[in-house]
C-alpha cells in the first residue's frame, strides 16, 4: 500500500492497534460484520510491527519522497507495485513472489538489494545483462519481496 500511494491501510491485520479498539466495537455502522479484536490481542500479531519496520526501511535507506510508477518490465503482475524518487535514483519494487524479475532498465550504476517481508533478511540478488536490459534473478524462497535500487 504505502509503494501504490496509499495514504491509510497500512498493517490492516492488526487494525485494532491503530485505532485501540475494544471487542465491542464493531466493524460497520449497522453494527452487522462482527466484533473487531481488541487492541490488547492485536498488539501481539505481527503485523503490528510492520509500521515501525517500514520506517526503519524508510530511514535507513533513505528512501524519502517516492511516488507510485509504473516500471517498463518484460513480465508485469498485477500485484507488483512501485515506486520512485524523481530523478529515479532510488526505486522500490514490491514483489508479491519470488520469481525472475525482467526489467528494462539498466542497473549497472544501482546498488540492489532485497529485503524478505517474512523474515526481514536483506540480500543481494543476482542481476544479469540482458537484451532487454536486466533479469533480476529469483530469490530462493516464495516470500514477498521489497526489492530496492539506489544510484548515488
Amino acid at each position: 500500500g504505502m509503494l501504490s500511494g496509499a495514504q491509510a491501510g497500512f498493517t490492516y491485520g492488526a487494525g485494532g492497534v491503530w485505532l485501540w479498539r475494544n471487542n465491542w466495537n464493531c466493524c460497520s455502522i449497522a453494527n452487522d460484520t462482527g466484533y473487531v479484536n481488541n487492541w490488547r490481542d492485536d498488539i501481539h500479531l505481527p503485523g503490528a510491527f510492520d509500521v515501525s519496520f517500514g520506517r526503519e526501511i524508510v530511514e535507513n535507506l533513505g528512501i524519502y519522497y517516492l511516488d507510485p510508477v509504473d516500471l517498463p518490465m518484460e513480465n508485469p503482475n498485477d500485484e507488483m507495485v512501485a515506486s520512485a524518487s524523481p530523478d529515479r535514483s532510488k526505486v522500490v519494487i514490491y514483489l508479491p513472489f519470488s520469481y525472475p524479475l525482467k526489467l528494462r532498465l539498466n542497473l549497472e550504476e544501482y546498488d540492489v538489494k532485497a529485503i524478505d517481508l517474512e523474515t526481514r533478511n536483506v540480500l543481494r540478488p543476482t542481476l544479469t545483462k540482458t537484451e532487454y536490459g536486466t533479469l533480476v534473478g529469483q530469490l530462493r524462497y516464495n516470500h514477498d519481496y521489497l526489492i530496492i535500487l539506489r544510484r548515488e
